[in-house]
């Protein structure tokens, strides 16, 4: 018998080159949405059928503020493949930006039962369930995240942004350094952590990143 149709839709897809990967998590870390998108315009022109790197452009079209782009590049990106984790975690967060915060965390468990190895799922219920004030759950899915992807500042400066919430300052300063050595070419996450670490009076540490 033929495979279902989403298989042959992903059997066929040209794989996104390591190195646009890693630009697009670089920009993505660094808040640097132009230069994301333009990464996520590359990796459409080389592998159009790409699900992923549609998602890619959807995710920095919603960091702009660009929401039709962003909609229609989540459509594409699930059309190629309904299980695109990228692509339904930036969804949902435009779920959420309407209102429907229910159904964006309903939507994100059910993808995550699906793939429970994606990061980006986990953060974007860390991040519904943050601004919902259920930081328990939320640090649950950042620490899981942190464990999926290490080089996702996400996971990390979330999770210590809930930790401070929680007075568990001491455990967000120790996040912060984490997350400051996992991605050495963040100049914001150096310099929080440093900041998170000198409060602490942890000056050794501090001054590795301050310095």
């Amino acid at each position: 018998p033929e495979p279902p149709e989403e298989d042959r839709k992903t059997r066929f897809m040209t794989p996104l080159s390591p190195q646009l990967i890693d630009d697009f998590r670089r920009a993505d870390n660094n808040d640097d949405w132009l230069r994301a998108l333009q990464i996520a315009q590359q990796a459409i022109s080389e592998s159009p059928n790409n699900a992923r790197a549609h998602a890619m452009s959807a995710r920095a079209h919603w960091r702009l503020g660009e929401i039709a782009e962003c909609d229609a590049d989540v459509a594409r990106a699930l059309q190629l493949d309904a299980n695109c984790a990228l692509a339904i975690a930036t969804q949902a967060g435009r779920m959420a930006d309407d209102g429907q915060t229910r159904q964006a965390i309903a939507q994100l468990d059910t993808a995550i039962d699906k793939l429970p190895g994606d990061a980006s799922l986990h953060i974007a219920r860390g991040w519904q369930h943050q601004e919902n004030d259920r930081l328990n759950e939320a640090l649950r899915d950042y620490q899981q995240a942190m464990a999926l992807d290490p080089q996702n500042m996400r996971g990390y400066v979330n999770a210590a942004a809930v930790l401070h919430s929680l007075g568990r300052n001491s455990e967000a300063a120790d996040l912060w350094d984490n997350g400051a050595n996992a991605c050495p070419d963040n100049g914001q996450l150096a310099y929080n952590a440093g900041t998170a670490l000198y409060q602490q009076r942890d000056y050794e540490r501090a001054i590795g990143h301050l310095d």
